[in-house]
């Protein structure tokens, strides 16, 4: 009898799963001819920051590789400097994605504009402003989008009745004349927590609740530089205070409150932190 040997193939198969990133909508501009378009976009306050210098790209669109990191909750810094012979009349926007649904148009996204509508500013100046990231941000990969546009075309008027323009865009998509598009990456972290440093700090703040237009705040950073910050739950600051020296206990006289749950950030030397304030 002829022997038969079967060899059996074992196959594995092995699934690999990954969280598709959200899918945004096009964006392409004629730019003018005289160059409509942000040419440096500097961040600080970041974990990992973004310090871009650049042209206008492809159809006045340019994806930037690089990556603002930040944490929910927390204030970073954006510079922007126009590019292009007619640099002295561009106007930024800056929109960002905090819900991470591929769009720039819930509430919020419109960050705001960094330089006023309709100004002629020969040379043309590096405009900043500070940015809150909501507290309720979804933490992970997102964008931000900035708008290099006519300052005349995109001014403060989003209803369109303005004769010089449509006004700023409730969406930044599509294809828009006289203008520029750069795109971001942003990732946002979870908000910082109060017990990364208060052992080592010794932190403590009172009453909290809130019982007045104060606050007690104690900590173990004799001489440090202490930055303050108050948020209300949807991450707009409401109150900021720097103290060069601090002495180890201060009474923080703050604004009027109304009821509700607040996040005080206190900045130290060694690291930032949040509690959360009831009023």
């Amino acid at each position: 009898m002829k022997k038969i040997t079967l060899k059996v193939l074992t196959v594995i198969i092995v699934t690999i799963s990954f969280q598709a990133q959200a899918q945004y909508c096009s964006a392409s501009c004629t730019g003018a001819n005289y160059g409509l378009y942000v040419e440096t976009v500097v961040t600080t306050g970041g974990t990992t920051n973004i310090n871009h210098t650049g042209g206008s790209g492809t159809d006045y669109y340019l994806s930037v590789a690089e990556t603002l990191t930040i944490p929910a909750g927390e204030t970073f810094n954006i510079a922007t400097t126009p590019g292009g012979a007619g640099a002295p009349g561009v106007r930024a926007v800056i929109y960002i994605d905090y819900n991470g649904d591929g769009d720039f148009e819930d509430s919020g996204e419109l960050v705001g504009a960094m330089s006023p509508e309709k100004v002629w500013r020969d040379p043309a100046p590096t405009d900043n402003m500070d940015v809150t990231v909501p507290v309720n941000a979804v933490v992970g990969a997102t964008k931000m989008r900035i708008l290099g546009g006519d300052a005349w075309a995109y001014n403060d008027d989003m209803s369109g009745n303005d004769p010089d323009g449509p006004g700023i865009p409730a969406s930044p998509c599509g294809d828009l004349a006289n203008a520029s598009f750069k795109d971001f990456d942003v990732q946002i972290e979870a908000s910082l927590g109060v017990d990364d440093l208060s052992n080592d700090l010794q932190f403590s703040v009172y009453p909290n609740p809130l019982k007045g237009d104060f606050i007690n705040l104690s900590m173990n950073a004799q001489n440090q530089i202490v930055d303050i910050k108050l948020y209300n739950i949807t991450g707009k600051m409401i109150f900021k205070t720097t103290y060069k020296s601090f002495m180890g206990h201060e009474e923080i006289q703050i604004p009027s409150l109304v009821s509700g749950v607040y996040l005080l950030n206190v900045k130290t030397n060694n690291g930032s932190f949040t509690k959360k304030i009831i009023k």
